[in-house]
């Protein structure tokens, strides 16, 4: 596809603010879906878990570990530990050396997100629609905390189901409005046909 920006970044290194223009066109855009199980970072525990008990770091200290993987503390680690010895201490200023993590807030600020012409949105094997339309993007750049405005059309797709396949209805309007205090979750009016179904959303 196509990409073309023009953005302007301000604020300081770990609280930047976005603006400026984004274009998306002449190609298609992926949906994300959900790969694995979530089993890597469980493996991943433990054997970082085994591998500490193994250096001879008391439990204490092991717990601490495992609580800073998850991002919370137990009580037991905010009580004074006894002194460890010198190896166990040195896997202990390890291990806090790379819980250090800067936390960067990026901030959008009028940020307008055009997409089309000749642009589409695809789910594989499910769903493709052609899009076009304009968004507005403010606050967090977190899925939880944008705020879009503006709306979307859906000129033509079609959305294969298990049985049958749906396809947007031409004559309808077939949007998606955004509003900001909805976040990502835009009000549709969408209309699906098919040779025995007829859909509205």
């Amino acid at each position: 596809g196509q990409v073309d920006t023009q953005l302007q970044i301000t604020g300081s290194i770990l609280q930047p603010t976005i603006s400026g223009n984004i274009k998306l066109s002449h190609g298609e855009a992926y949906l994300p879906h959900d790969k694995g199980s979530g089993a890597a970072p469980l493996n991943r525990l433990a054997s970082n878990q085994s591998r500490l008990l193994g250096s001879g770091v008391n439990k204490a200290v092991a717990s601490r570990y495992v609580s800073r993987f998850f991002g919370s503390e137990p009580a037991s680690s905010r009580t004074k530990l006894p002194q460890p010895s010198v190896k166990s201490a040195g896997v202990e200023k390890e291990m806090e050396l790379v819980n250090i993590k800067p936390s960067v807030d990026v901030r959008l600020s009028d940020l307008k997100l055009v997409l089309g012409p000749e642009l589409r949105i695809v789910y594989p094997l499910i769903l493709n629609f052609a899009v076009s339309g304009e968004l507005e993007l403010n606050g967090l750049a977190h899925p939880k905390w944008i705020k879009p405005k503006g709306t979307l059309t859906f000129e033509n797709g079609d959305v294969n189901l298990v049985a049958t396949q749906v396809r947007l209805k031409r004559e309808h309007l077939n949007i998606a409005k955004f509003e900001p205090e909805y976040g990502l979750d835009p009000m549709l009016d969408l209309a699906l046909v098919g040779s025995e179904w007829q859909f509205r959303i």
